[in-house]
């Protein structure tokens, strides 16, 4: 579902089905960036 973003050049971190992985506020692991919908695992 995130294949050729290139997430990681960015600092966001994905689990193993490439789900972007969030806190409980959809801050994902890079600052100032969040993310939602189907991109987002959990």
């Amino acid at each position: 579902m995130t294949d050729g973003l290139n997430l990681h050049a960015a600092g966001i971190r994905t689990d193993t089905r490439g789900a972007v992985i969030v806190n409980e506020h959809l801050q994902t692991t890079a600052p100032h960036i969040w993310a939602m919908g189907d991109v987002r695992g959990g």
